[in-house]
């Protein structure tokens, strides 16, 4: 599957972002912390959603405290490299692969997340 350049990658993100905030005008958002959720799943979903939600979070196909079994329906987002892989899903913590970058490319990376974590605590 192709790479995206990373402008092309940071726009796609910006699009999401602004789009979040846009529809947060009318309708509740929920923000996921990704390493809260890679760390325990479960608890945090169940944290973001809350009680009302409990059922949905039950119903998911959880083989173990880290690992799912996707539905027949299930379908990955483009990119990720298990996109047109129909076995279990481990939820696992991934570092960002910053090879191939330059110097100043992952500086502005690593600065921009920076800067998100301060918007998005």
């Amino acid at each position: 599957m192709r790479k995206r350049s990373l402008l092309g990658a940071a726009w796609d993100w910006f699009k999401v972002e602004h789009s979040s905030r846009l529809l947060a005008k009318h309708r509740l958002i929920k923000r996921l912390d990704y390493e809260k959720f890679t760390a325990a799943p479960k608890p945090a979903l169940n944290t973001v959603l809350g009680a009302e939600y409990r059922d949905l979070v039950d119903s998911i196909a959880w083989v173990n405290e880290t690992t799912v079994r996707p539905s027949a329906e299930y379908h990955s987002l483009q990119g990720n490299p298990d996109r047109y892989d129909k076995g279990l899903i481990r939820i696992s913590f991934r570092e960002p692969i910053l090879d191939g970058f330059s110097w100043t490319q992952r500086y502005a990376i690593k600065t921009t997340g920076m800067l998100l974590d301060s918007i998005y605590p």
